[in-house]
């Protein structure tokens, strides 16, 4: 099936993508993030205006996660990662699992932490975004008059 002749018939009005930029991103999406997938295409073909949300929806409509590679479940503590966070269900690398475990794989984030031995309080997302929320959790808390350690 050629898919670009697939996907230019769709109702979106996203850029035209060849086969060679389909196969692309199912090769990037094993080890990158929807915006690194993003900062490396639009290097690889600076001549296709895509965006961030573009590719989102291309990586959907072709089902490209199929072409993620589940990690090793083993040693859940090595999915997380500064800027990047995998599903060990699928080999996805995302910023943060919870809107994708629950509509991708449909199951909970409590499901999840339990079937992959992962403690309750872990967050399931990358470390950037932790210490992120984990600053401004503090902020709330000492507005409010709770003493922080």
């Amino acid at each position: 099936m050629n898919k670009s002749k697939y996907y230019k018939n769709s109702k979106y009005s996203f850029p035209k993508y060849s086969d060679e930029h389909i196969d692309f991103i199912a090769e990037c999406i094993k080890t990158m993030t929807d915006e690194e997938i993003y900062e490396t295409f639009t290097k690889e073909f600076p001549d296709v205006n895509v965006t961030l949300k573009s590719i989102k929806h291309l990586i959907n409509r072709f089902n490209l996660e199929k072409h993620c590679i589940p990690p090793n479940t083993d040693k859940p503590w090595e999915l997380v990662r500064e800027n990047k966070v995998q599903c060990a269900i699928c080999g996805r690398w995302l910023k943060t699992l919870h809107g994708h475990v629950e509509s991708k794989h449909d199951i909970t984030i409590s499901e999840y932490k339990e079937k992959f031995g992962i403690n309750s309080t872990q967050p399931l997302c990358c470390n950037n975004i932790s210490e992120r929320y984990s600053k401004r959790a503090k902020i709330i808390f000492q507005n409010i008059g709770v003493q922080i350690n």
